[in-house]
């Protein structure tokens, strides 16, 4: 006899509360504005698959994914970036900004009634485990484990990030991306943060709300790039002139150590300061390794031209950092 939609969303529950406790009641929360029916109802595996093609784990594992899929790549839990958002008013009046129309494709957060076939059809039940427990944060999560996700160590190519096949083992994937888009990227695959944040207080990480979200660390000299140790998260930006905050000015990586940086979009050259690539590529939106304090000596210059402001260097340890999830 088939399942009711609510003995779907139960039994889905339960499984994905054997996995993670804290997730599954996170889920149910949201479930409880969306309703247990109408989301058990999307649960169903009903010709997606042959009869017989999944065992019981797999079975359980791919509705779980499902789950935390239907709560968090939608609307009303994931958000379109500041700049692009719309404002719409939810039933309960509250305006709020979120993914719509055509930004689901353009984040690649398009959610659809069933995980693709390809992207399941061959995991094993662990595999599957691995992306539900991308939702959730990897802890205790070190600089270390921010300085190896920031080498991209588990490969890199090109592309939008597509959240439904999407865990900590992939590789990093970048097309054209800001500075700060790859240090949410690191964070992710090191496992201080988990797609919850990344699709709800991710889109809004502009250059202007970086440090409100991330933090602010410590302010450091230029000496202090030669020696600061590994998986720190670096900041330049624009320091306050006549009342005008420069922050929105600045670039964002992640300390290798050795006096060595990380990150995306990183700018190659000002005046007669050039940025040394060792690994990678600088060109506009690309990832790779370069010398810090080559990087901040051309920030210095293109800061003070643009603006006619000095640059700040700030320190942020991701082990303090605070409002993570």
């Amino acid at each position: 006899m088939a399942r009711t939609a609510i003995q779907r969303y139960t039994q889905t529950y339960n499984y994905l509360t054997s996995i993670n406790a804290a997730l599954a009641q996170q889920v149910d929360q949201q479930v409880s504005t969306m309703g247990q029916s109408q989301i058990g109802a999307l649960l169903s595996l009903k010709g997606i698959w042959s009869k017989g093609h999944l065992y019981k784990g797999q079975h359980d594992a791919i509705r779980a994914l499902m789950l935390c899929q239907a709560v968090y790549l939608q609307w009303p839990w994931a958000r379109k970036s500041v700049q692009d958002s719309e404002l719409v008013t939810s039933s309960e009046g509250v305006k709020s900004r979120v993914i719509t129309g055509s930004h689901y494709d353009q984040y690649a957060l398009a959610w659809q009634m069933n995980v693709p076939t390809s992207i399941v059809r061959n995991l094993s039940e662990n595999e599957i485990k691995e992306r539900i427990l991308a939702y959730v944060p990897q802890l205790p999560a070190t600089r270390a484990d921010l300085a190896r996700a920031a080498k991209c160590t588990d490969g890199l190519v090109e592309g939008q990030i597509d959240y439904r096949d999407y865990s900590r083992a992939s590789p990093c994937r970048f097309q054209h991306a800001i500075c700060y888009d790859a240090v949410k990227q690191f964070l992710f695959k090191a496992g201080f943060i988990s797609i919850r944040w990344l699709t709800h207080d991710g889109p809004s990480l502009e250059s202007h709300t970086a440090n409100a979200l991330l933090g602010n660390g410590k302010v450091a000299n230029k000496g202090e790039l030669d020696t600061v140790g590994e998986g720190f998260i670096f900041n330049f930006h624009g320091d306050n002139v006549q009342g005008r905050d420069n922050k929105d000015v600045c670039h964002w990586g992640v300390t290798l150590g050795g006096g060595l940086g990380a990150g995306t979009n990183t700018t190659k050259a000002a005046g007669e300061k050039i940025v040394t690539c060792l690994q990678g590529s600088l060109d506009p939106g690309k990832w790779g390794i370069f010398r810090l304090k080559e990087s901040y000596e051309v920030c210095e210059i293109k800061y003070g031209a643009d603006r006619g402001c000095k640059t700040i260097i700030r320190l942020l340890d991701p082990t303090a950092m605070t409002g993570f999830y």
